[in-house]
């Protein structure tokens, strides 16, 4: 009779041992017997097989979910901010119109909102 892989015969062994059954030694080892331990060894090794690809499916599962969930927080962290105003320039710097201050120097500074592709805003200061 072949054996199962040495990788997962332990794992067909511990199977087959809930179920009370013998892989090792049958106690009547006919032709019939051997092909139905052999074909109860394969369907157990079939079945471990398809366990792991579950599991493996369940975690793929588990991280996609905590994705869109990390994705969901951000849209809505990004909807409230959208409705706050961080920056009001005109008040604090006396700004004019078009949005621009000038520094100590006297040099002009444009505040630009330029979105990332995580939908998190960010500011960036350049001067002219």
């Amino acid at each position: 009779m072949p054996a199962p892989k040495a990788t997962v015969a332990a794992k067909i062994n511990q199977a087959l041992a809930e179920l009370g059954i013998s892989a090792s030694r049958l106690v009547m080892p006919t032709r019939d017997n051997m092909a139905q331990l052999e074909a109860l060894i394969d369907l157990t090794a079939q079945l471990l097989e398809t366990k792991r690809l579950v599991e493996k499916v369940e975690h793929d599962v588990a991280v996609l979910r905590n994705r869109v969930e990390l994705r969901d927080e951000e849209d809505t962290l990004e909807a409230k901010m959208e409705g706050v105003d961080t920056m009001d320039v005109d008040s604090q710097t006396g700004a004019d119109a078009e949005g621009e201050t000038e520094d100590d120097t006297g040099r002009a500074e444009s505040v630009i909102s330029a979105r990332s592709g995580r939908g998190v805003h960010r500011k960036q200061v350049s001067s002219f």
